[in-house]
């Protein structure tokens, strides 16, 4: 959460997360491989999971700030979070251990989708523009 290794990209105006080689093993190849990482090898160890307890305190610690456009309230730097989600006040919220699902087949859909119209060149499909070249 607060470690995470995020980057703006100006061009697209999209927010990046990069960094996802400290959550494999400390053995593993890419940890090392300076070439495909920016010159830059992996050293720090996968950071401890959360217990519900720990989750709970963080949550428990958020204002709720309501916003409609760029020009409004933000939420404090130090936040990960703008709101605390309404789930949070179910009784039964606080114990379950996944707190999200991930639908396989819109998963599948949206890939295909950004794939061929990436492949085929389709217009407003694909993710392969001018800002996203500049970015890389």
């Amino acid at each position: 959460m607060e470690d995470t290794d995020a980057k703006w990209m100006k061009n697209s105006k999209k927010m990046v997360y990069m960094g996802h080689r400290w959550l494999l093993s400390l053995e593993h190849p890419y940890r090392k491989n300076k070439k495909s990482f920016y010159g830059k090898t992996e050293d720090r160890l996968a950071p401890r999971t959360l217990t519900m307890k720990d989750i709970l305190t963080k949550v428990n610690k958020l204002k709720v700030i309501l916003r409609k456009g760029r020009g409004s309230k933000q939420a404090p730097s130090s936040s990960m979070f703008e709101k605390k989600s309404i789930f949070w006040d179910l009784p039964y919220w606080r114990f379950l251990d996944v707190r999200h699902a991930l639908d396989g087949m819109h998963i599948t859909k949206n890939v295909t989708e950004s794939l061929l119209g990436t492949l085929m060149e389709a217009k407003g499909k694909g993710k392969d523009s001018l800002n996203t070249r500049l970015d890389l």
